[in-house]
């Protein structure tokens, strides 16, 4: 009988050593998992909010007239012409500069914002020249990364386009990328 009985001991001793690694296990496994999930989303995340987006809708377009393009980056090139671009304040000012440092005179530009990820914030905005000569326009950008293409022809006729990134800090100062 005592044989019997601690047969019986052990075996409940048994179950629950075994009902105590089943949870044991079961706690691994769902931490294992959750962690998994966990870096997934993340990333996920991280991913969407870095994600640069498309840079042209059509590449066979694009390829098209990428020797155009080419050519005219070229000529722009050898004018020697940069560009001082800065936002703040809902201010946005543009202006030409040769290789001299004088200011090229622009009558007006276009200015294509957008985010690069998506279009629904996308924008065309005219930059005319304010009191200082400056080509400027107010338009107020939301914080965040932002696409811009500027494109100007100068009074003699001279095409001018630069490409920039945009990255608008919470009070409204714009740094480029």
């Amino acid at each position: 009988m005592s044989q019997v009985r601690e047969s019986r001991i052990l075996d409940t001793e048994l179950a629950a050593e075994n009902r105590r690694m089943a949870r044991w296990v079961l706690v691994l496994v769902l931490t294992f998992f959750s962690i998994i999930i966990a870096v997934n989303v993340f990333m996920a995340v991280l991913a969407n909010r870095n994600w640069t987006g498309l840079v042209v809708k059509s590449a066979y377009v694009e390829g098209q007239v990428f020797n155009e393009k080419l050519a005219e980056a070229r000529a722009q090139a050898a004018l020697n012409w940069h560009s001082d671009f800065g936002y703040q304040a809902g201010t946005m000012r543009f202006n030409v500069f040769d290789d001299q440092g004088q200011r090229q005179a622009f009558q007006a530009a276009t200015a294509k914002i957008g985010r690069p990820a998506n279009e629904q914030s996308d924008m065309t905005l005219v930059l005319t020249p304010d009191a200082s000569g400056d080509l400027a326009s107010a338009q107020v950008l939301e914080p965040g990364l932002w696409a811009i293409a500027i494109e100007a022809t100068s009074d003699d006729g001279q095409m001018y386009r630069r490409d920039l990134r945009l990255f608008v800090r919470e009070n409204g100062v714009g740094v480029l990328q």
